[in-house]
């Protein structure tokens, strides 16, 4: 049993910068002189954006709305199976602040439970046992992490961002520094004799990351929700 969704935001996070500009300083021994606030601060946009795009998903918290349509059988109007986990766009899910099946207005815990980590819904009956999910769906619910410099009693009960996240966010940040003060193609250099320079393949196998070293890979790859097709 497929279905549609049709995914919007209601409250937008005020900013989805994956580190701040303090943390960059002090982990990566960075001074003023080194390099400005303005520099650095676009850096870490930038790399928070290449994460989401890498990851294909969002970590700042934000409120969005689902809007959920079940793919009928070949009966008109007739929803054959239904659902037994209702997989919502955005997770982990901090909360559920409205939720209609059919426009019946459902609440938890007795007419559903919030398998947050997960990003699904699982529906009961009125015995409190498993059912499966029918017709259309709309939920309005808080999701994602409380970003570095955030306060989490803005978003009661989420989690902060996973430290992986960040240290990765971090080390690209770094990158562009790097190569800010130099060519970021060259490897090395040998100047005996008549010389020689090596310059950076960067990650040819991988499409999606090419720009990302392997171990920032390596840290988001953690987080990564496959595309198919």
């Amino acid at each position: 049993m497929s279905k549609s969704v049709i995914s919007s935001v209601v409250t937008a996070a005020a900013t989805r910068d994956l580190t701040l500009l303090a943390t960059v300083r002090e982990d990566f021994g960075i001074s003023t002189t080194d390099a400005s606030d303005n520099f650095l601060g676009r850096a870490i946009s930038r790399a928070s954006a290449a994460a989401e795009n890498y990851c294909n998903r969002v970590f700042a918290a934000e409120t969005v709305k689902d809007e959920i349509f079940i793919d009928h059988g070949d009966w008109p109007h007739m929803i054959v199976g239904g659902l037994d986990r209702l997989q919502l766009s955005r997770w982990p899910i901090v909360n559920v602040s409205s939720l209609t099946e059919d426009s019946s207005t459902l609440s938890a815990p007795a007419d559903f439970r919030n398998d947050g980590k997960n990003g699904q819904l699982l529906r009961l009956d009125s015995d409190g046992r498993l059912k499966n999910w029918r017709g259309n769906i709309v939920v309005t619910y808080l999701s994602g992490y409380v970003l570095p410099g955030q306060t989490a009693g803005d978003f009661p009960g989420a989690e902060k961002l996973p430290l992986d996240i960040e240290d990765a966010v971090g080390r690209m940040v770094y990158a562009r520094f790097v190569e800010n003060r130099r060519d970021p193609f060259v490897r090395s250099e040998i100047v005996e004799g008549i010389g020689r320079t090596d310059y950076v393949v960067q990650n040819q196998n991988n499409s999606d990351g090419g720009a990302m070293s392997a171990d920032v890979l390596d840290l988001l790859n953690n987080y990564r929700v496959p595309v198919i097709g």
